[in-house]
């Protein structure tokens, strides 16, 4: 997994990593929750 400003590259997916995903931020300014759905296709 490799975090790039706003890209998250996952490598060698598999059909186990389908899911969703969530993000979540915290700092003096505030909090930030980001949730994604991964759906894995092809081979």
């Amino acid at each position: 997994m490799k975090l790039q400003g706003k890209i998250l590259k996952i490598r060698e997916v598999t059909l186990g990593d389908q899911g969703v995903y969530v993000c979540s931020a915290v700092n003096g300014f505030g909090k930030e929750i980001f949730t994604i759905t991964l759906t894995v296709t092809g081979e």
